[in-house]
């Protein structure tokens, strides 16, 4: 069980803990009833929305937050997957994996793995504050189940498969069987059916490289391709309905929620 919740890309590493501690005490060790997992999950996502731990947090965020992490940091640049690694076990947040590689989509990358750190100290901030905040989330789920926003509304690129497949095996010129995450972001640059901007470019790759080894099973990836391409799609268009809620009522990204 705690395998398979660690992996996934749609929890946080909060609900993680308390969904095993919650089983544990139910359960025990050796064997978990999960056929309530949904409400369980609601559950548990209802106390930490309202513990507002996130919202809290990133109010006292401190500008040198990365670079007191530990991490290496040459000249303000910053690995990646080391970034990633200070959001996600963090106890000031609460963002998935998938929505941590959302946010890094948006960073300035210098082409070999690397962001700059001290330009996303600020962009982090203001990201969060934009985009994940209890009312910015609660808005949100509700354009949703009000079918103001409905997944029909996705404008999603029209491809096949086999030809994206194909310039993947181009790029793998070793049949090693994996590219780097460089050789996946010229692939998807160069497959002009996607027409995926930067952000989006650079939120897949990430998405891609699962366990954080830079090296991307693109033949296993495929199968889910498509579904995170998705993802990605579906959060930046809803986002943008959003904003442009905030921009005619006149009030900031996160507040809106509170006049709905």
């Amino acid at each position: 069980m705690q395998e398979v919740l660690h992996n996934t890309s749609y929890l946080n590493i909060k609900e993680i803990n308390l969904l095993l501690r919650d089983y544990v005490m139910k359960f025990g060790y050796e064997e978990i009833d999960y056929t309530n997992f949904a409400s369980d999950l609601y559950d548990v996502r209802f106390d930490l929305s309202r513990s507002r731990i996130m919202d809290i947090n990133i109010k006292k965020f401190k500008d040198d937050f990365f670079i007191s992490s530990g991490f290496e940091v040459t000249d303000g640049w910053m690995n990646i997957c080391d970034v990633r690694t200070v959001i996600s076990k963090s106890k000031n947040f609460t963002l998935t994996p998938c929505e941590i590689n959302l946010i890094l989509g948006l960073a300035e990358h210098d082409g070999e793995g690397k962001i700059d750190v001290n330009h996303f100290q600020g962009l982090f901030k203001e990201t969060v504050m934009k985009m994940f905040t209890i009312e910015a989330r609660r808005r949100k789920a509700q354009l949703v189940q009000l079918g103001t926003f409905r997944a029909n509304h996705v404008t999603m690129p029209q491809y096949l498969d086999l030809d994206l497949f194909t310039v993947f095996r181009e790029f793998d010129e070793n049949d090693k069987g994996f590219l780097e995450p460089l050789e996946y972001i010229q692939c998807l640059t160069s497959f002009a059916p996607l027409g995926l901007n930067e952000s989006e470019i650079m939120t897949l790759a990430l998405s891609a490289d699962v366990d954080g080894t830079a090296r991307i099973d693109y033949q296993e990836f495929m199968k889910y391709f498509k579904d995170s391409l998705f993802w990605v799609k579906f959060n930046n268009e809803l986002q943008a309905m959003y904003d442009e809620e905030c921009a005619y009522t006149g009030l900031g990204s996160g507040n809106i929620g509170m006049s709905a």
